[in-house]
């Protein structure tokens, strides 16, 4: 939330490093005036944030950049959603999952909107500023709720936060909940920011797209602590442990298989190539060929688009309302969609088109093919500016600039044709809410009439001649030909790849837009990087770091650990970035210099004379084979005992099971304490039996003994 904040407000970051080190278990207790009912203190936290958000000044508005920030958090009170089964038998789930997105719009950058004002549809300006300190609120309750880890801090309301959630849907008007941390569910939510990278525009200078995940968890996972016992030999402990973590693993391996579907349909492949070959092979015998056999198969394909937008919950007839049904997707009727293709609608083109000499003015294609159209001419002029990957690599610095200019209008003109698909999809979504449900005809009908009221086939049109024009004249004055003669033959080429690509292809491939190209980079702890390569550390992986110990709240403990966690933050960061921006593996041969600069900047404490490598090495040998425990007994551990106190408090209400409970905390403590002074290695569950027993389990037998003498003297005396 800092670094999307500093780079909205185009300001430096704040100084992570000292509010890191700051973060100590003991500041972040409650203090006597806190109403919290948690074992730390949330407002202490916010206090944190709202002063590393004080020092992020706004700079003025040229020099801030686009940045779009979601947020996760957990509901406690999830609304229900309606389902049916393919028997129609009704029944609800609940939804506790909740996204925020905050976003920075740079000034002229082009985003747009497609709306309504005064009666009439039009583009406007899309620039939302929501790190501005007049939003300061939002940004401090969203940064509490997703951080608000359970029972360690209270539960936030995130009425502040509704004009931001985007999940659930805001169609579906959910009022506000209590929230926690969004860990619970989702801590990574992907498929959102896939959908950001869509609509971001190239600008300036050539891109390289990556979606990089950081994660202080290991790359490879080890066994299943269960993994070598039998069923009845599992503790209870594990079973509990394991089936909160299970909800986290199921919507982090869902993300990851949503990133390996969107990398296999990015603008690539057979489209680009069979478009290529179209726009360089123009009046030869091959691509009459080509525009022949499309023609031939355009009423499959006008067949297709028709069953597909109507398969789609949004547009079609499938569409009841507020239910969300799991039953088949019914089979389209066959006469149903003659009726349909028998009318002049304005969303499939006429049985009549021309692929030679394609309707320009007036589009009749939809909305989802011109953003495929408008995609493949981006990224076909984008790939020309990669010296290392494109087609051109001896470009001269002003062909570059010619089609950086290029690029960047292509992107435009694709961000407004993505308004208006969202303006669309947000009309006809409304209007299905009310209905509850169409018929095929009324479907059709009903697309037809907000492709008409919104003025798609014309504005559109517009979009789509005016990339065209742009992409071949930015082709010629960069690329010697041969090349299409005029905007036509671009426009003919690429409906050409449409019809021949989605003419048999199944319905959601046909109505689905494409994900741009991006790559994916995992940067995790895994690799000890040149100065740790060595046998006995090699593997320790996430085991480097202190935070990962004591359940997660390991670096809250001592400043040091916090000091070390952060430098693994940075050689990690170093090791996996330099192969994303030097990708010649010669130019990451300093590697070893960089790291030993950032661990000489980084000033571990340690004996003097020892170096920077050699201070980092020992708490390696440190983490490498020391327990918990045996880590906790070199500690001042007083944060500790007050933290365990505080959740005796929070977890046990009654008065008599809560000063129980205290006592053997208390004796626990003291039978642990005292057993590491000795040079004993006690664990705490070990001093938590041994408490235990001293507490409860000795007087409940002397009270057991005590009451049977009493009833063997009163048999005697009877």
């Amino acid at each position: 939330m800092l670094l999307a904040t500093a780079i909205g407000r185009g300001s430096a970051l704040p100084d992570l490093r000292e509010m890191w080190r700051s973060a100590s278990l003991e500041s972040l207790l409650p203090q006597a005036s806190d109403s919290d009912e948690s074992v730390l203190s949330g407002q202490s936290l916010e206090n944190k944030i709202r002063e590393a958000l004080a020092a992020v000044p706004e700079m003025p508005e040229p020099d801030t950049e686009t940045i779009t920030l979601f947020l996760t958090a957990t509901a406690l009170d999830g609304q229900s959603r309606a389902f049916k089964d393919s028997f129609e038998q009704h029944f609800d789930v609940r939804d506790h999952r909740r996204v925020y997105r905050f976003k920075n719009q740079r000034p002229g950058g082009g985003a747009q909107r497609y709306r309504k004002e005064n009666g009439t549809w039009k583009f406007g300006p899309d620039e939302p500023k929501h790190f501005a300190s007049i939003n300061e609120f939002a940004l401090l309750r969203a940064a509490r709720a997703t951080a608000s880890f359970p029972i360690a801090f209270q539960p936030v309301s995130e009425l502040p936060l509704l004009d931001h959630r985007v999940r659930p849907d805001p169609t579906y008007g959910d009022p506000a909940s209590c929230v926690m941390d969004g860990g619970v569910l989702n801590n990574a939510p992907f498929s959102p920011v896939l959908d950001e990278i869509t609509k971001r525009r190239v600008t300036r200078r050539p891109v390289e797209r990556a979606l990089v995940f950081v994660v202080p968890s290991a790359a490879r996972l080890e066994d299943e602590k269960v993994t070598q016992q039998r069923c009845h030999e599992i503790r209870p402990g594990v079973v509990g442990l394991s089936a909160l973590n299970y909800p986290q693993e199921v919507d982090l391996r869902s993300g990851t298989e949503d990133i390996g579907q969107r990398v296999q349909t990015s603008v690539r492949g057979t489209r680009e190539n069979l478009f290529e070959r179209l726009v360089t092979d123009t009046g030869t015998q091959h691509r009459k060929q080509m525009q022949e056999a499309a023609q031939s198969l355009l009423d499959e394909y006008r067949r297709s688009r028709v069953n597909a937008v109507l398969l789609d919950p949004v547009v079609g007839y499938t569409s009841t309302g507020a239910v969300t049904s799991l039953a088949p997707l019914p089979e389209v009727d066959d006469d149903a969609i003659a009726d349909i293709l028998d009318r002049p609608l304005s969303w499939f083109p006429p049985g009549d088109e021309q692929l030679s000499d394609p309707n320009i003015d007036h589009w009749p294609w939809g909305i989802i093919t011109a953003e495929r159209l408008l995609q493949t001419l981006g990224h076909y002029l984008h790939e020309l500016l990669r010296p290392t990957h494109g087609r051109a690599p001896n470009l001269s610095p002003e062909k570059q600039a010619v089609l950086v200019e290029g690029t960047a209008n292509i992107s435009t003109r694709l961000r407004e044709a993505l308004a208006v698909r969202d303006a669309v999809r947000t009309e006809l979504g409304s209007r299905h809410l009310l209905d509850g449900g169409l018929g095929e005809m009324q479907a059709a009908l009903l697309a037809d009439q907000v492709f008409n009221e919104l003025n798609v086939p014309e504005v559109v049109g517009r979009l789509v001649n005016e990339a065209a024009t742009c992409f071949l004249r930015t082709l010629k004055q960069t690329t010697p030909g041969p090349h299409c003669r005029k905007q036509e033959d671009v426009i003919s080429a690429y409906l050409t790849v449409e019809v021949l690509t989605q003419a048999f292809a199944p319905p959601a491939k046909v109505i689905d837009n494409l994900t741009p190209k991006f790559k994916f980079l995992r940067l995790g702890p895994d690799d000890m990087g040149p100065l740790f390569h060595e046998d006995w550390s090699a593997r320790l992986g996430d085991k480097k770091l202190y935070g990962i110990r004591f359940r997660h709240f390991g670096a809250f403990i001592n400043k040091e650990w916090r000091q070390s966690d952060f430098v693994w933050g940075r050689l990690d960061a170093a090791h996996y970035l330099l192969p994303l921006l030097l990708p010649d593996e010669a130019d990451r041969q300093e590697e070893r210099t960089l790291h030993e600069a950032i661990l000489a900047a980084e000033e571990l404490p340690g004996e003097e004379g020892d170096s920077p490598t050699e201070r980092m090495r020992k708490r390696l040998a440190d983490l490498a084979t020391k327990s918990d425990a045996q880590l906790l007994a070199d500690q001042d551990a007083k944060p500790v005992k007050k933290t365990g106190d505080k959740l005796i408090g929070v977890m046990v209400k009654k008065q008599p099971l809560c000063f129980i409970a205290g006592l053997v905390w208390h004796r626990t403590w003291v039978i642990w304490r005292k057993g590491h002074e000795q040079g004993e290695q006690v664990s705490l569950r070990d001093a938590a039996k041994s408490a235990l027993a001293q507490i409860v389990i000795a007087p409940l037998m002397l009270g057991s003994a005590f009451i049977g003498a009493v009833i063997v003297a009163l048999i005697r005396h009877l």
